[in-house]
């Protein structure tokens, strides 16, 4: 069953963990890693709710997305 994500103000991974039982894991071509949990895909961008917010991540930008190990 998934999660629906319905608060996209800013929130601790701690918070984002419990809520959603894991944190993903996007790094970009440029070096840049960002932790969250993925709320939307399309072919042209990823869309995620971070400690910082709510981040949209075009897809050319995006090297790789997994689940943060702990």
């Amino acid at each position: 069953i998934e999660k629906k994500i319905n608060e996209y103000y800013p929130q601790s991974l701690k918070k984002i963990s419990q809520s959603y039982d894991s944190i993903d894991e996007v790094r970009l071509y440029s070096g840049k890693i960002y932790f969250g949990k993925i709320i939307s895909r399309s072919n042209s961008a990823i869309i995620m709710t971070t400690p910082a917010g709510r981040v949209q991540i075009p897809t050319t930008k995006v090297k790789y997305t997994g689940i943060k190990k702990i």
